[in-house]
């Protein structure tokens, strides 16, 4: 649960105000004339142009002299507001969630319960966006869509998908909106957040550390290798890893076959997660994996393998 309406635009923003433009005079030249001009105590004529700077600060020469604080820069001088606050502001009991430092907490899904009896609201769903140059795309409007709706007096509430950590260090970036909208504390929401992420990859290579070992172990399913279909999870783009050869280095070290990677996100068992009602749902869920199938045919399961209850020890926080 992230801070909601932690950045807001100032008011009254750095910029430029230029008055009686020459009818002729190229947008080009307007933005030269302006730059590089380190203090404004008063209006000052320059062409044809009254300019006048509301702050005045040192400014380097050159067409793009009026510069946009970078979404990191916002972010960093945002003060944020107790995760107690965006609690209660929201509705929640103090039971009914658990803070990570000061600035997140977990949602107990008890308060489904609770409010059970309580009208739907409208839901509206931001999705299928082509995004901008600048990067604006379903998250920045999603949170600029809730800002706009808080302003006008509106109860609302805005989920976002945690941002998986590969795309992060890619060419995409974060997932947490930009500018002044965005959502904080974003350095820690485009890592590690609250952990679910690591759990789901350890849960995830322990039932593919699982599967192979009983294969190496005198295969007592009678799993036929080639019909193996569970991979291993590691939440880095690294598209060498997407299709390897495992098992390598002789008879101490395994049964070499093809396998590979899926970035977390795309886990069978980050999927589970979000449709698990409470842990024994979860429970559930996990042990019916299937991963592989028999020589005979048939399906080769989480519970066939005996860890679809050490899955969901690892899972027990991710479900909270």
């Amino acid at each position: 649960m992230p801070h909601m309406n932690a950045v807001r635009p100032p008011l009254n923003p750095a910029r430029a105000y230029v008055h009686s433009a020459h009818p002729n005079e190229a947008n080009g030249n307007a933005a030269s004339r302006i730059a590089g001009r380190s203090h404004c105590p008063n209006p000052t004529q320059d062409g044809g142009r009254t300019v006048r700077w509301e702050r005045c600060r040192t400014r380097p020469a050159g067409p793009y002299s009026l510069r946009m604080k970078s979404g990191l820069e916002i972010a960093q001088e945002a003060t944020l507001r107790p995760i107690e606050e965006i609690a209660e502001a929201a509705g929640l009991r103090p039971e009914e969630f658990e803070p990570y430092g000061r600035a997140k907490a977990k949602v107990s899904l008890s308060v489904l319960e609770r409010l059970a009896d309580r009208p739907d609201g409208k839901i509206v769903i931001t999705t299928a966006i082509t995004p901008t140059k600048a990067g604006e795309g379903k998250t920045t409007s999603s949170i600029s869509l809730t800002q706009g709706l808080a302003r006008l007096g509106t109860r609302v509430g805005l989920v976002l998908r945690e941002p998986s950590v590969g795309p992060v260090f890619g060419i995409k970036g974060g997932g947490t909106g930009g500018g002044y909208a965005q959502v904080l504390p974003m350095e820690d929401i485009n890592l590690h957040f609250t952990g679910d992420f690591h759990a789901v990859t350890a849960a995830h290579n322990l039932l593919a550390a699982a599967l192979d070992a009983s294969v190496y172990n005198d295969n007592p399913l009678d799993i036929e290798g080639r019909t193996i279909t569970w991979p291993r999870s590691l939440d880095v783009n690294d598209r060498s890893l997407r299709q390897v050869i495992i098992g390598l280095g002789g008879t101490a070290h395994g049964v070499p076959r093809e396998s590979g990677f899926v970035i977390t996100a795309a886990s069978e068992i980050m999927a589970l997660l979000g449709l698990a009602t409470d842990l024994k749902d979860l429970r559930a869920r996990l042990g019916r994996i299937v991963v592989a199938e028999t020589r005979h045919g048939d399906p080769v399961t989480a519970d066939d393998l005996r860890v679809g209850g050490a899955m969901a020890v690892l899972m027990k926080d991710a479900i909270r």
